[in-house]
């Protein structure tokens, strides 16, 4: 089976893990070829990894009608099925392969309007959240799965010569136990909350590393020279691992809903217990009390006591939720994500 992989774009924060999937793919026996934009990063990795690639500008993104060079790779590729990312991929590759007769498969990551996806045959929602909403849009239930965004979970199992490295050279001392956040320094991320929560629960002996840059970086060092030395900012890190490994407990104060949150996998395949919001695809992820604790957006009181309760469980208790948050992880690895898309690709193919 050839699928076509369209994303409309050039650059990808989350190229890494698609293209492991798609790599995924290749093991089970599947030709892939992408589709992106030209310049960027994106096709040279995808090159890198030995896929086939193929580049398109659409001359309207939001009229796909004009968009005839992605008909003729469609027409040259002769694929069995389309597989898109991206809303107006969406639209283009849907509305040519519906011309073409070929079957189309919309990833949907987030909360977009339904008119991009209404020539598309079937929608791959990224969580049961994304699910709902892309039904309260007019999709039937029959034209939605839930297939999660996948994790190479392997590559994030904990490297202790690694985390005593990191850990020695931040000067954490022994027994400290050190909560981490990630990601774009944005308001709805809730970082601030997280450093506000933080110092609340005045828990002796830990710390709080914040990782990530974005506008919201003056507001975060305010906020966190209030804490006393204990919370620090780092910079974007290219390779998150280290600090995941050299951390305790995982934090994501999020205040909006995220589709789906791979960096949230990537902490519990790490092994780390995680605190955070009840919002979005999150709740696929977390079960409360069991690989961590979910709490209200918004809400600094609960995330000030859910950082205090955990922070305070003995070595066993801590070590216990840590073990559960890697072993939920699997769930979502790649192999598992994979097998499911196989099959609905199989069964789409002879509609």
């Amino acid at each position: 089976m050839k699928i076509l992989h369209y994303v409309d774009e050039n650059r990808l924060s989350w190229a890494v893990p698609w293209l492991q999937l798609l790599g995924g793919l290749a093991s089970a026996g599947l030709e892939n070829v992408v589709v992106c934009r030209p310049g960027g990063t994106l096709g040279d990795l995808a090159r890198s990894r030995g896929f086939k690639v193929r580049t398109f500008r659409p001359l309207v993104q939001s009229m796909p009608a004009l968009c005839r060079g992605f008909g003729e790779i469609v027409d040259d590729v002769l694929p069995d099925l389309i597989h898109t990312r991206l809303s107006s991929a969406a639209s283009i590759g849907g509305y040519w392969g519906k011309k073409a007769g070929i079957p189309v498969v919309a990833t949907v990551d987030k909360y977009p309007k339904g008119k991009y996806y209404r020539d598309v045959s079937f929608l791959f929602a990224c969580s049961m959240a994304v699910a709902r909403h892309m039904r309260q849009e007019g999709f039937l239930e029959q034209q939605v799965a839930v297939v999660h965004n996948p994790v190479e979970t392997s590559l994030y199992r904990m490297d202790t010569e690694v985390r005593t490295s990191l850990r020695r050279e931040k000067g954490v001392a022994q027994g400290e136990r050190v909560v981490l956040g990630a990601g774009r320094l944005v308001d709805w991320k809730g970082f601030d909350l997280l450093v506000r929560a933080f110092c609340r629960a005045g828990v002796p002996a830990s710390s709080l590393w914040i990782v990530g840059d974005g506008p919201e970086e003056r507001k975060i060092r305010a906020e966190m020279e209030k804490a006393g030395g204990k919370a620090s900012l780092f910079p974007f890190a290219k390779d998150i691992r280290p600090y995941l490994w050299a951390a305790d407990l995982f934090v994501q104060p999020s205040t909006e809903p995220e589709g789906f949150s791979l960096m949230l996998l990537e902490a519990m395949s790490a092994g780390l217990p995680v605190v955070a919001t009840e919002i979005g695809g999150t709740t696929d992820i977390l079960r409360n009390g069991v690989e961590g604790r979910s709490v209200r957006p918004g809400s600094e009181e609960e995330l000030e006591a859910a950082l205090r309760e955990i922070l305070r469980l003995s070595p066993e208790a801590f070590s216990t939720m840590g073990r559960r948050a890697g072993d939920r992880s699997v769930l979502f690895s790649i192999s598992n994500v994979v097998e499911i898309t196989v099959d609905i690709y199989k069964r789409l193919k002879f509609l």
